[in-house]
């Protein structure tokens, strides 16, 4: 699939080309949300098309323009990035009010990032923006969660739904952008990443950290093939009291459920019995990982995990 711009992004080309369709037809929705997991281009994508709709020189990348957004103080691109904290509404408050100032550019773009995180008080300001917005404003949002926005919200917006990436694809990537790598290190990196080329960057390009990931899913390995429940809740314990990162721990643990999964489907006598087994400790996964977002007590949550394995 040829497009016109260079996004810079692996995979999404069916969503990329819808996206070049309406600058091509002047067709430019007033907002846009873009839902899919973590790491996978989301927001890279967001702010690829902010250049490109601000850049007077048809996406340069090298002028004045290009090179401010980049780096987040671009007058009339207004950016949200994802600090941690919930989205208040005191700030949709006060990006409201620089909607409605002077400009010099073409289009008010405005870029928020995870925007999940806006509280009840600030979904319903930004709603209202949505249903009767300036002229010359465009909304460019993402989400990691899309179950937790107002509905009305989703149906103000053109939402583009990205996925992780096809292993093959990722394999693909690496072994053009990293030559360096023996095949053992291609396929560890391919299999912790789960799809998302982010991960595999950041994994590939971080030395302790990729190190830190295979650790751990040695870990997790020998824990499932304990039934040990005490030690299965020693190893929580010690997450806790070190304050290890969940979402390495998940990440980590769901490239493991995976691998153990194709492992089984490759046997010629499918064990049913642990395969179902799999395919719930995947489910319970991303369970516990979504409660942990809503602050759902962490030991509590991670020591019911365990006891499910």
């Amino acid at each position: 699939m040829n497009l016109r711009y260079k996004w810079d992004i692996i995979g999404h080309q069916k969503q990329l080309a819808e996206l070049e369709q309406d600058l091509a037809q002047n067709n430019l929705s007033h907002a846009y949300l873009v839902s899919g997991p973590q790491q996978v281009g989301k927001f890279s994508v967001m702010k690829t098309l902010a250049k490109i709709l601000q850049c007077e020189n048809n996406f340069c990348h090298v002028c004045q323009i290009c090179h401010h957004i980049e780096k987040g103080y671009h007058p009339d691109t207004i950016e949200l990035t994802d600090d941690g904290e919930s989205i208040k509404i005191d700030q949709i408050r006060e990006l409201i009010m620089r909607l409605n100032t002077t400009t010099q550019s073409k289009y008010q773009v405005v870029l928020i990032q995870n925007v999940e995180r806006m509280t009840l008080e600030s979904s319903n300001a930004l709603l209202k923006t949505l249903e009767d917005p300036p002229p010359n404003v465009i909304f460019l949002l993402t989400t990691s969660n899309l179950k937790a926005l107002l509905a009305t919200i989703i149906s103000r917006v053109r939402l583009l739904k990205f996925q992780n990436l096809q292993t093959t694809e990722l394999a693909d990537f690496l072994k053009i952008r990293y030559p360096e790598k023996n095949t053992q290190e291609l396929e560890a990196l391919t299999s912790l990443a789960l799809g998302k080329p982010g991960k595999v960057i950041q994994l590939a390009e971080n030395d302790e950290l990729f190190r830190n990931y295979k650790k751990m899913y040695e870990e997790l390995i020998l824990l499932m093939d304990k039934e040990d429940r005490v030690e299965r809740f020693l190893y929580v314990a010690t997450m806790i009291k070190e304050e290890l990162p969940y979402d390495d721990f998940f990440q980590v643990f769901l490239a493991v459920a995976r691998q153990e999964l194709l492992k089984l489907s490759a046997q010629n006598e499918l064990d049913e019995g642990l395969v179902k087994k799999r395919v719930k400790l995947i489910l319970d996964l991303q369970k516990t990982a979504d409660l942990l977002q809503r602050n759902i007590n962490a030991r509590l949550a991670l020591e019911n995990l365990m006891l499910a394995l």
